[in-house]
């Protein structure tokens, strides 16, 4: 939420997240209200992506993730075309040494920018 209006965060990596998410897990209940949905997606990320291209973001995404669907993780895509985007084969906690080593050196990237 802070990236979308904070411009001295200057690069974003969102791992495991999509679009649209919040809203589908809660539908699964069948007593959920529309009132609850309708407030829950006040917290989608698609909301508070930062909207400057001169911001990076890295979007990860595990290609056996049982909670966010690729086609979610590709509709927050959709949202920042300009982002970059990387599929593991892992699932949804993104924490093999693939993914930690892209975000670490995207992170370290921008440090030494700075």
């Amino acid at each position: 939420m802070v990236s979308a209006v904070d411009e001295r965060v200057t690069v974003l990596v969102l791992a495991g997240c999509g679009t649209g998410t919040l809203v589908r897990v809660a539908a699964w209940d069948p007593d959920v209200s529309t009132a609850y949905l309708q407030w829950l997606d006040r917290y989608d990320p698609g909301h508070f992506l930062p909207s400057t291209q001169s911001r990076r973001l890295l979007l990860q995404h595990g290609s056996r993730d049982e909670v966010i669907s690729r086609e979610e993780s590709l509709a927050l895509r959709r949202l920042r075309a300009d982002s970059d985007w990387r599929e593991y084969d892992c699932g949804h906690g993104l924490e093999t040494p693939a993914p930690r080593g892209d975000r670490r050196t995207l992170l370290v990237e921008e440090l030494l920018r700075g």
